[in-house]
């Protein structure tokens, strides 16, 4: 102990350099997890980002249901179901299922381009409509209707991975009934 003017102090630079040796050992001896607030973190973006591609693929599914809507009601509630079905059955097989029967297949002529003389007069463009779906795809990029089909149809089926991973973002725990629920929540 130290006297100044009479009075005991205690010098605390002592104490102080004991107690920081004290924590430096108990660091090394039971180190944290420097790593849980970044981890924690992680977690809840990762949460948020799931919660946005969800909402973003739900308006995109609402959009895309809009066009049923304006069939006539007793055939817009048959469309419905026909979708319904192919969903289920795309879901189960982990690809869309794409059949000849539920194609439309449309010719015409090309559109109107500058040309004259030199432009194309026959059939080459082609429109095809899945029919569950209501999508569809136009094409007239070649001169022959048969590559133009088949750019139609591989077009097509792009469109439907891409219209089948919109609900495969929606992580619906059983197609069977998850489907038809959503679609009538949507509707």
């Amino acid at each position: 102990m130290n006297s100044l003017n009479g009075e005991e102090w205690v010098d605390y630079s002592e104490t102080g350099r004991h107690h920081r040796r004290a924590r430096k050992f108990n660091r090394r001896k039971f180190p944290r997890d420097r790593s849980f607030v970044g981890k924690e973190l992680k977690i809840s973006e990762k949460i948020k980002g799931e919660e946005k591609r969800k909402n973003e693929a739900r308006g995109k599914i609402e959009k895309h249901l809009k066009r049923f809507s304006t069939l006539d009601s007793h055939e817009g509630k048959k469309k419905i179901k026909v979708y319904i079905r192919w969903v289920r059955d795309s879901l189960d097989q982990d690809y869309p299922l794409l059949d000849e029967g539920d194609l439309e297949v449309k010719t015409a002529v090309a559109s109107v381009k500058a040309g004259g003389q030199k432009r194309q007069k026959s059939q080459t463009s082609v429109r095809v409509v899945h029919l569950p779906t209501l999508i569809r795809v136009k094409n007239e990029e070649e001169r022959s209707l048969e590559q133009n089909t088949l750019k139609a149809k591989e077009n097509l089926y792009i469109l439907l991975t891409e219209h089948l991973q919109l609900w495969k973002i929606l992580n619906i725990a059983s197609p069977n009934q998850g489907v038809e629920r959503e679609v009538k929540d949507m509707l």
